[in-house]
């Protein structure tokens, strides 16, 4: 299992693909007369070896073809880059990793969750424990690495949270002060709770240095007191647009297929309700096969009206096992609603 696949398992055990709440926990999503919302097909993406892609998507938009090749762009990330607007199928074939590449040992296993570059070099947030022969780590606990690009990445000697607590670092987004890391929990049925935890980019390795969101503006040193910032899936994904100068967070709730997404005006919000943008493209003949692991790339398509997204796809059918290749993760392009803020 590769680094960027543990993602899909904080989501859904056994799937074997790979908010201040300024808003009532309980809104239902805005249906837009879109009954059901548009299908989000695009490119299954794999490496050549068979395995599932989940990394960041970048693209040079350049040419009328759809290729890819794994390369390294002027930041040091080691990302997919696209060629051509993806369409509704494609060949893709990738050499390189899809993931940050956090030291690791025989007893101890390590998978990146997301990563950012931040002043003077590069982090990822990242899952450890002892391996896992089907999800490739069994998580005890938490931790951040650094390094000076994403090509090797050494973890601080200090590990954040316990493998009990949200995710933190299963999306990161930076401002000029502070690194964001959001983790989502499972709470009621089908729904999770989401979850922010702050840090100055100097002290990101420092456990005591976190502050937690607490709702009504507050942020607050201790872990149990941290307040939900929005509902939304067990797996979110949240980028700052700038080309709306707006935070879009995006996300499935557990075992549907609708891709949802919201707007904020900050990082922790204030949050629009939802909006459900499209749905996932499972196998026809699977009905068990569902969404999960939705990622945003505002950066390939340069379109204020539309944003790039990949999302994972899981089943508790065999299907998933004898037939990989129909769940792989997918590439597709969708269209942002005129009614989102």
């Amino acid at each position: 299992m590769r680094g960027g696949d543990v993602k899909g398992w904080w989501a859904v055990i056994g799937m074997t693909a790979i908010s201040a709440c300024a808003w009532p926990l309980e809104d239902e999503a805005p249906r837009l007369d879109l009954d059901p919302p548009p299908l989000a097909g695009g490119c299954g993406l794999a490496t050549r070896d068979g395995a599932v892609l989940h990394g960041v998507v970048r693209s040079l938009a350049n040419g009328d073809q759809t290729t890819w090749t794994a390369a390294s762009d002027e930041t040091g990330r080691r990302d997919l880059l696209m060629t051509g607007a993806p369409g509704p199928t494609c060949e893709s074939t990738l050499d390189a990793a899809d993931a940050p590449l956090v030291a690791a040992s025989s007893t101890v296993a390590r998978a990146a969750l997301d990563f950012a570059i931040i002043d003077g070099g590069a982090i990822a947030y990242f899952v450890e424990g002892p391996p896992d022969p089907v999800f490739g780590v069994r998580p005890e606990a938490l931790g951040v690495a650094y390094g000076e690009d994403l090509t090797s990445l050494t973890p601080f000697a200090e590990r954040l949270w316990t493998a009990d607590r949200p995710p933190y670092g299963t999306s990161v987004v930076v401002d000029e002060t502070y690194v964001y890391a959001f983790g989502c929990l499972a709470a009621r049925f089908l729904d999770a709770d989401c979850y922010a935890a702050r840090v100055e980019k100097s002290q990101v390795g420092r456990r005591s240095a976190y502050t937690y969101w607490a709702g009504s503006e507050r942020w607050v040193a201790d872990p149990d007191r941290a307040f939900p910032v929005v509902t939304g899936g067990t797996h979110i994904s949240v980028v700052y647009h700038p080309g709306r100068a707006r935070y879009i967070m995006a996300y499935s709730q557990p075992l549907a297929d609708r891709i949802v997404l919201r707007v904020g005006f900050g990082p922790v919000g204030p949050w629009s309700a939802p909006f459900e943008i499209g749905r996932c493209e499972p196998p026809a003949d699977d009905p068990d096969a569902f969404c999960t692991g939705v990622e945003l790339h505002p950066s390939v398509v340069q379109d204020d009206d539309r944003i790039a997204v990949t999302y994972a796809l899981g089943s508790f059918s065999d299907q998933a096992i004898s037939n990989p290749a129909a769940y792989r993760t997918r590439l597709a392009v969708v269209s942002l609603p005129a009614e989102l803020p």
